[in-house]
């Protein structure tokens, strides 16, 4: 028998570059389970599922608990299964539809007028089922109709009126509820008011003429595991499972109807696997599976009218791929897979309909390519510190995007260690350039972007060691080359030379050279314009710059230190000759070789005091 053997590799978590597979090889990770394959359009996909996933473990009934009174669908009747500890047992909840409530213990059963709110407190001591292995004895509430009376709203988010009740959980196990008059149920809340249903974990619902109050149904009931549900008139299905913590799965819901999926399974936690639900009318994905930390697969949802998909995916982490959505009409793809660590390729979705596209793959630490994506109409980028690739470590090239919309790079590369090239960019409309770059450690060279426009360059290139050089970038619009420590070239430490930037409208200049080990030189910049008022304003401009010899700048007004770099005596003159005449500022210059040859009445005849000299 013959033979077949494929590249391979047991180094768990090891993935094939790019470089590593030709055109339709294949390649398998013998430690892992995992085969991957090299596309036409040059990237490497993962190819079937490790088996390795979870399934769903089936909800078993604990055999303790009481038995549900029988109720089918055509019924009006509520049951709620209810844990009684040995203290503080409260209860409460209000009806449309004049209503008769059996407490279960025993008592006589309650009659209460429509949209009247009843409400109990059990004494264990009369509770007569026996004490359950998990510490509480148990009993069934039932909630029926009086004659010529229907079900119509249902409120199980409501608060026992005792005096000092704080926040507390409804202690209902187990829940079904019947009525197709039943427009209205309010039962979970996103908000901790005014109770939680925390300890339930099954619920049957059946009713087809649900419409409102279906927001957070389900939220925060953290040991959810398994429902049964009709919600075939629900539009609005934000948070409706949001933090149900112990839900691995659900049915195949009718969501036919619903428009926003805003959060629907956010933080659930323990959710391993979805059904092709049907999302063809919806427009707002917005934090749909945010946070969702097992699951694996998504299903080729329809989310064809869509048109925000802000953190849609965020902080799947053991998210490996994803579908081909159809996502054309989508403006907004901010923070869409941000935190995905296990994404290694992403289709060609469409997104030339998107307009903000900051965080979109922020920590997507596994990613090693990028498709062409649409980003035509793309006017956000980044914002704050965080940009669209943001950490993509594995990141080692990106296409040529169209940013020629584009205002805000902040962070758009940030922390991309493992970039070796960045194409020529429009940035001809970019104001921000705040961290655009940052750490792009395996970063050589760059293109000459148009910075035209850019007023922000805190930390565009900071921490880029292996940058020795950078074009002559038109900075005229520039007023922060630095500040707080961000300095516009911090920690380039193979940087040798800077051109003559425009820095005339700066207002900051703080760190901007700061531990640039290997700068020898920097030109005639002018630091003195009519936007420098801060006298802070040159703090460790050159700090830890242990190689610069030549500092032409012009114009200095404030206090500033040269302290331990390699001025010579002539340098140190020139920088003397370049200061503003002032009074009551310092320049430092201690420990560098020229302080023998300098001539410090330079400067103090301009009203300096020098030090270290």
């Amino acid at each position: 028998m013959s033979t077949l053997i494929v590249k391979n590799s047991n180094t768990p978590g090891k993935v094939p570059l790019t470089t590593d597979l030709q055109l339709g090889e294949l390649a398998v990770n013998t430690a892992d389970g995992k085969m991957y394959m090299k596309k036409s359009d040059n990237s490497v996909i993962q190819i079937g599922i490790s088996n390795t996933q979870t399934n769903a473990i089936p909800w078993v009934r604990p055999s303790e608990w009481l038995t549900m009174p029988i109720i089918v669908d055509t019924d009006q009747k509520v049951a709620i299964l209810m844990a009684i500890f040995p203290e503080s047992n409260f209860v409460a909840f209000t009806i449309s539809g004049a209503y008769t409530v059996d407490w279960g213990d025993g008592t006589a059963p309650q009659n209460f007028a429509t949209g009247a709110t009843a409400q109990y407190q059990y004494d264990y001591n009369v509770v007569s089922s026996p004490v359950t292995s998990f510490g509480y004895k148990q009993v069934i509430i039932q909630i029926t109709p009086q004659a010529a009376n229907n079900f119509t709203s249902l409120n199980f988010n409501v608060k026992n009126t005792t005096s000092n009740l704080q926040i507390y959980s409804s202690n209902f196990l187990d829940m079904i509820v019947a009525g197709q008059q039943i427009a209205t149920l309010t039962f979970g809340n996103i908000t901790p008011t005014p109770i939680r249903h925390s300890l339930l974990q099954n619920f049957k619902l059946w009713s087809n003429n649900i419409t409102t109050g279906a927001t957070s149904l389900f939220a925060y009931c953290t040991q959810l595991q398994n429902i049964d549900l009709w919600t075939n008139k629900i539009t609005n299905f934000t948070s409706f499972f949001q933090n149900c913590n112990a839900l691995q799965t659900i049915p195949l819901l009718n969501t036919s109807a619903g428009t926003n999926f805003t959060s629907m399974f956010q933080s659930c936690v323990s959710l391993i696997t979805i059904p092709l639900l049907n999302t063809s009318a919806g427009t707002n994905f917005t934090s749909m599976f945010q946070s969702c930390g097992v699951l694996q697969i998504i299903p080729l949802l329809n989310t064809s009218a869509g048109t925000n998909f802000t953190s849609m995916f965020q902080s799947c982490g053991a998210l490996q791929a994803i579908p081909l959505l159809l996502t054309g009409n989508g403006t907004n793809f901010t923070s869409m897979f941000q935190g995905c660590g296990a994404l290694i390729t992403i289709p060609l979705i469409d997104t030339g309909k998107g307009t903000t596209f900051t965080n979109m793959f922020y920590l997507c630490g596994r990613l090693q390519t990028i498709p062409l994506l649409n980003t035509s109409n793309g006017v956000t980028f980044g914002s704050g510190n965080i940009g669209m690739f943001n950490s993509c470590a594995s990141l080692q090239s990106i296409p040529l995007l169209d940013t020629s919309k584009g205002t805000a790079f902040n962070g758009m590369f940030s922390n991309c260690s493992s970039l070796q090239s960045v194409p020529l960019l429009n940035t001809s409309n970019g104001t921000d350039f705040t961290f655009f770059l940052q750490n792009c450690i395996s970063l050589t060279t760059v293109p000459l972007f148009n910075l035209g426009k850019g007023q922000n360059f805190l930390g565009m290139f900071a921490g880029c060691s292996s940058l020795a050089s950078v074009p002559a970038f038109n900075t005229s619009s520039g007023t922060q080359f630095g500040f707080g420590g961000n300095g516009m070239f911090l920690n380039c430490i193979s940087l040798t030379t800077i051109p003559l930037f425009d820095t005339t409208k700066s207002t900051n200049f703080y760190s901007m050279f700061q531990g640039c080990v290997s700068l020898a030189s920097v030109p005639a910049l002018n630091v003195g314009g009519t936007g420098i008022t801060s006298s802070s304003a040159y703090t460790s401009m050159f700090s830890g710059c242990t190689s610069l010899s030549k500092i032409s700048c012009t114009g200095w007004k404030f206090t500033f230190s040269v302290a331990s770099c390699k001025l010579s005596g002539t340098a140190l003159n020139e920088i003397y000759n370049n200061l503003a005449t002032t009074s009551g500022q310092t320049i430092t210059v201690s420990t560098n070789w020229g302080i023998a040859t300098d001539d410090p009445t330079i400067a103090t005849a301009k009203g300096w005091t020098v030090t270290g000299s």
